[in-house]
């Protein structure tokens, strides 16, 4: 688990931390902002492969609200989802 450097606790991981290698198989030694900002540039190009792909459509269903009631929403598989708490059951889809 890595840390932020302003976090005070000395049993949290070490102020560098070794990244996993690319796909060209290089290792970098990074602080944790740049620990960050390598696992954002990773999920924007993973993002963008997966628009580049036809959608793949499921339809999924929301908890049931306190009547029972489920409402539904489509998703596209290809990219990632957020849980469906996270999701407001009055949005349009």
């Amino acid at each position: 688990m890595t840390r932020p450097s302003r976090c005070p606790c000395p049993l949290a991981s070490p102020e560098e931390i070794r990244t996993v290698p690319d796909n060209k198989g290089r290792e970098q030694t990074v602080n944790w902002e740049g620990s960050q900002h390598r696992l954002a540039q990773q999920r924007e190009a993973e993002v963008e492969a997966a628009q580049a792909t036809p959608p793949r459509w499921e339809r999924r269903f929301f908890l049931p609200d306190a009547k029972g009631r489920c409402e539904q929403f489509w998703v596209n598989l290809n990219l990632p989802q957020p849980p469906v708490w996270w999701q407001c059951a009055s949005e349009d889809r």
